[in-house]
C-alpha cells in the first residue's frame, strides 16, 4: 500500500498516495484529515469520513497495485470509530483486467482472521453497483470506541484481476460520529503475519551511510539539508534532435518534442559534441512534452547543430 503507516501528508488533508471517495466516485477529494491523537506509530493516522450519516464516505488507493490472482493476499490494518454501537466501517477493492476494465463479476474469497487466536471466519467481497467496487458484505463494529483494533483478512481475487485498488469508508448503517479512524495499513503476497510492525526507519547518525539496494519512490518531495528546499520531482530524458542551421552572429531558442518532461520543470540539458562557436544559452520547459533551447552562434557564418544526436534532459521541480 502507497504512505502504509499514514505519514507523508500535503498539508492536513491530502493523504499522499490516497484520494477520497463518496458512493461510486473514486478519487476525489475531502475525506481524509490528519489525525494525531487516535495513532499507533509515527506522527500520524488518519481520519475518514465527512460526519455525512448512512452513506459511504471514505479514501481509496490512487494508482492501482498490480496483483498475481494466483496467490492469495493478505490485508491487514488498525481501525476504530468515535462510536462503538453506531459508526461502522467497510472497504472495498475495485479490480481491473489486463486492459484496465473494470470487473464487475466473480467474488473476492476471503477469510477473516482473528489476530488474537488466529481463528477464521469466511468474510467474502461481491460487487455493489453503488460502490462500483467488490465489497465487504457487512458493517464492522469496534470493540472499543476510539481504541485502534486489528482487522486482518486472506483475499484470494479473481483469475482475471490483473490490479486492484483499496477503500475503506464509514459503513452504510452509520448513524452517529460517523468518521473511522485508521493507521499502518499493509497488504502483502502471501498469507502474511496477522500482526505486522513497521520497521524502524534507518537513521546511519551524524556523518554515517545508509545504503539503499532497490529503488526509492518518495512520495512528497525530498529535502536535503535544513535550509534546503522540497524537491517534488527528478527525473532524467533523452531524445535525437535535428535542430535548425543557427545564423551568424545570432542566439535563436527551438522548440523540440521530450516525452515525459512537464512545463514546471527546471531543465539542465547535455548535447553529447561540443562544435567551435556554438553555445547553448538556455533551456526551459516550453510546455509539457517541450523543450526549447538557445543556440547561439558567435561566428560571422550560419552554423547547423550536429542533426542526430541524442540529448540528455535532467529535469527538477
Amino acid at each position: 500500500m502507497p504512505n502504509a503507516m499514514m505519514e507523508g501528508w500535503n498539508g492536513t488533508t491530502t493523504l499522499l498516495g490516497w484520494s477520497s471517495l463518496s458512493g461510486s466516485y473514486w478519487n476525489n477529494t475531502g475525506e481524509a484529515t490528519q489525525e494525531t491523537t487516535i495513532k499507533n506509530s509515527g506522527l500520524y493516522g488518519v481520519r475518514i469520513g465527512d460526519n455525512t450519516p448512512a452513506l459511504f464516505r471514505g479514501i481509496d488507493t490512487t494508482n492501482p497495485i498490480f496483483i498475481d490472482p494466483t496467490q492469495p493476499y493478505t490485508l491487514t490494518f488498525l481501525w476504530t470509530t468515535p462510536d462503538a454501537a453506531n459508526a461502522k466501517m467497510r472497504f472495498a477493492f475495485r479490480l481491473f483486467d489486463q486492459s484496465g476494465a473494470l470487473i464487475t463479476t466473480g467474488t473476492i474469497v476471503g477469510d477473516s482472521v482473528d489476530p488474537t487466536t488466529g481463528s477464521s471466519s469466511p468474510a467474502s467481497l461481491n460487487y455493489v453497483s453503488g460502490t462500483k467496487a467488490h465489497v465487504l458484505a457487512s458493517d464492522q463494529s469496534p470493540l472499543t470506541a476510539n481504541v485502534l483494533q486489528r482487522f486482518t483478512e486472506v483475499l484470494r481475487f479473481p483469475s482475471n484481476t490483473a490490479s486492484v485498488q483499496f477503500g475503506i469508508f464509514t459503513g452504510i448503517t452509520s448513524t452517529q460520529n460517523v468518521y473511522v479512524y485508521m493507521d499502518d495499513i499493509y497488504f502483502a503476497q502471501g498469507q502474511a503475519s496477522t500482526q505486522p510492525t513497521a520497521a524502524p526507519l534507518g537513521d546511519s547518525g551524524p556523518g554515517g551511510i545508509v545504503n539503499l539496494y532497490s529503488s526509492l519512490v518518495v512520495y512528497g518531495g525530498v529535502k536535503v539539508g535544513a535550509t534546503g528546499t522540497l524537491l517534488t520531482r527528478i527525473g532524467k530524458y533523452t531524445a535525437a534532435l535535428n535542430p535548425a542551421p543557427v545564423r551568424a552572429n545570432t542566439c535563436e531558442e527551438q522548440i523540440f518534442p521530450v516525452t515525459g518532461v512537464q512545463a514546471a520543470d527546471v531543465i539542465v540539458a547535455n548535447k553529447p559534441s561540443a562544435q567551435p562557436g556554438l553555445a547553448i544559452a538556455g533551456v526551459r520547459a516550453a510546455a509539457s512534452n517541450a523543450i526549447g533551447i538557445n543556440f547561439c552562434n558567435e561566428t560571422s557564418s550560419a552554423i547547423t547543430p550536429a542533426p542526430g544526436e541524442t540529448y540528455t534532459f535532467s529535469v527538477l521541480q
